[in-house]
């Protein structure tokens, strides 16, 4: 008896109910949306187009990124693929390394290019942000972090530090590893080297 009352317990049992996605679709979609609509606004305002949004939108990546500004098209369509395209899987850290890039090159953009000397303190701010649309520097963001490290730990250092960053940051938005990295770049420079044989050969 025992038996058969364990038995239709047990069929009376109901699967557990599959666990809700980690993510929300909606929200990611809305996201992809706005990010290729501000990337197609700021591809525009690459020609100078006048146009009241197109103009501040320009004027506001300029000031804070200054060179980095020519990124962010790119860089915002990009993370609107990554939203749109994600079938479910986590994106954050992908999405976060590639808005990373138009900060990181800017820095290095201003370490390497940027011939005036800014000083570390408040007074700056308004210098950089000024050259910053003028593309003169790397502007509040940009600009502000490469003064501060030139400061801390001289240029040749913060420009070290920063394409190790920038290479991390690529890593990441490719969604690789290091060792995945020097695995394709070797079997690409194996196949490099196969079509020069074989041209070799043909001639």
């Amino acid at each position: 008896m025992a038996s058969t009352q364990k038995k239709g317990n047990s069929r009376k049992k109901t699967p557990a109910p599959p666990p809700p996605p980690a993510y929300n679709a909606a929200a990611r979609m809305a996201g992809g949306i706005v990010c290729a609509l501000l990337a197609l606004c700021v591809l525009v305002s690459y020609f100078n187009v006048d146009a009241l949004l197109l103009v501040w939108i320009a004027r506001v990546l300029k000031g804070a990124l200054g060179y980095g500004y020519y990124l962010t098209a790119p860089v915002l369509a990009a993370i609107a693929v990554i939203q749109l395209g994600h079938r479910g899987r986590p994106v954050v850290l992908r999405t976060t390394c590639v808005a990373l890039l138009p900060l990181l090159v800017g820095v290095l953009c201003h370490l390497a290019l940027c011939r005036t000397a800014y000083t570390l303190g408040l007074d700056s701010v308004k210098t950089l942000w000024a050259d910053g649309q003028a593309l003169k520097c790397g502007g509040v963001l940009s600009g502000g972090l490469a003064v501060g490290c030139e400061a801390l730990v001289s240029k040749v250092v913060s420009i070290i530090v920063f394409v190790v960053l920038l290479l991390a940051a690529l890593l990441g938005a490719l969604h690789l590893t290091p060792q995945e990295a020097a695995a394709r770049v070797r079997s690409y420079g194996e196949s490099l080297r196969r079509d020069d044989e074989d041209a070799d050969d043909d001639m």
